[in-house]
């Protein structure tokens, strides 16, 4: 496989003429390709940690321009924030009006009992006097701002924005750190009395970075620091104060989570996630480091030339067949001193085209190739090494196409084994 990498750009050869470019840095790269052999440019953009792929003509000299940005990073000052794991028992459940609060068993201890606690339900909502028993057994239980009765079409508060609204059914929030709810028994004013089990969600907490400290550098996730590689899709860092970055940290995480089993219903900020496991076996969320950082940018260009010889290659085996598989064979057959002198000549010419092609463009490309590998650079010696090797390319070109033997070369018509095309041969012996 023919490529060159200096591990923030790499090239590769795909095909006869079809290569890629990989663009292995946090920034937008742009490539500009000019032909040193004809006329030809062209030019593409490719976004970090992202693949491109490009068609070239057939045959040429091509040299392939990259600028991008280098950059160095400078930590002034960093925090470690450990995640604050909570669970979320949801209740959802409805009825006619007004529905009543019977009976709400808390990991196996009742916490609220109408004929302890006195009745409540929901007539009134969302004001307070008949839901104020029930209420006041879980400020109690739980501490207030630790759940919420949300009522059909409701916003849940704050803290549990992220399950968002629920336009026909009530709902009871309960955040708790490791006690789970049990079970809610209703009852509506029919005396239809309905058993509620709720539905479990993880819920990690991590604090916002202050100050300085915008920048998200790690993510502790089940032991594995996911930005301390490239890992797909995270990047190695966050800018929080910057909306794309922030948006695009939250998309990656949910991508991630969902890949280890775990989807989030929601992640609204990086700092907070709630994820619906009611088999609670929630993923170990362990911390994150927030930095201040200078980034230091260098503009960079990199360099590096493509050689196509793909329909000059089919050329030149056509030739070859021309002189091989001939007809007249003037070691087995009478030829004519016309055919014999038209097989000496084609041995002729064949002789000087793998001259050219194998004793000077061949060695001439690689030596360039090893002389550069890892080296996207274009230097004064290089430049000279391809100016030669381009005027024996262009030698090679004019002497196998004087004659119209090798003329129209489409790549779309591959009968090469290589993506071009086999070229419809005419005697070129005449010329």
């Amino acid at each position: 496989m023919i490529q060159n990498t200096n591990g923030q750009i790499s090239w590769k050869k795909l095909n006869c003429n079809e290569y890629s470019v990989t663009n292995h840095t946090e920034k937008t790269v742009m490539v500009e390709i000019t032909s040193e052999t004809n006329e030809y440019t062209a030019s593409l953009e490719v976004e970090p940690d992202v693949t491109a792929e490009f068609e070239l003509p057939c045959d040429g000299v091509f040299k392939i321009c990259i600028e991008g940005e280098t950059e160095t990073i400078v930590v002034n000052t960093s925090e470690d924030v450990l995640a604050v794991e909570t669970v979320l028992s949801v209740y959802t459940f409805t009825g006619v009006e007004p529905i009543e609060f019977e009976l709400l068993t808390f990991n196996g201890n009742v916490i609220y009992d109408k004929f302890l606690d006195g009745p409540s339900n929901t007539d009134t909502f969302p004001t307070v006097p008949n839901q104020q028993n029930f209420l006041a057994t879980l400020v109690a239980t739980l501490g207030s701002g630790n759940f919420h009765l949300v009522g059909p079409g409701g916003t849940p508060i704050a803290a549990f924005l992220p399950l968002g609204v629920d336009a026909v059914n009530w709902r009871l929030i309960l955040q708790h750190p490791t006690q789970q709810g049990n079970l809610l028994r209703i009852k509506d004013n029919t005396g239809f009395i309905s058993e509620i089990s709720p539905s479990f969600y993880c819920r990690y907490d991590l604090a916002n970075y202050t100050g300085s400290n915008a920048w998200v550098t790690s993510l502790l996730i089940e032991g594995v620091d996911v930005l301390a590689t490239p890992s797909t899709p995270f990047r190695t860092r966050y800018d929080q104060t910057n909306g794309a970055d922030v948006s695009a940290f939250t998309s990656h995480l949910a991508t991630y989570l969902t890949d280890l089993g775990f989807p989030p219903l929601i992640t609204s900020f990086p700092w907070n996630i709630i994820i619906l496991d009611d088999d609670l076996c929630c993923p170990d969320v362990e911390q994150i480091t927030y930095a201040d950082i200078t980034i230091l940018c260098d503009p960079i260009v990199w360099c590096d030339y493509l050689y196509e010889l793909c329909s000059l290659y089919t050329c030149i085996l056509a030739k070859l067949r021309d002189y091989m598989c001939g007809e007249c064979d003037p070691c087995k057959t009478d030829c004519s001193n016309v055919d014999i002198a038209k097989a000496n000549k084609a041995k002729e010419d064949l002789m000087y085209i793998n001259a050219l092609f194998t004793h000077g463009l061949v060695p001439l490309i690689t030596k360039d190739r090893l002389n550069y590998m890892g080296d996207l650079v274009i230097d004064e010696s290089r430049v000279e090494c391809t100016m030669k090797l381009k005027e024996i390319y262009e030698k090679l070109v004019d002497f196998v196409t004087r004659c119209g033997e090798c003329e129209e070369c489409d790549c779309a018509e591959a009968d090469c084994g290589c993506g071009c095309c086999e070229p419809s041969t005419t005697n070129c012996n005449n010329c």
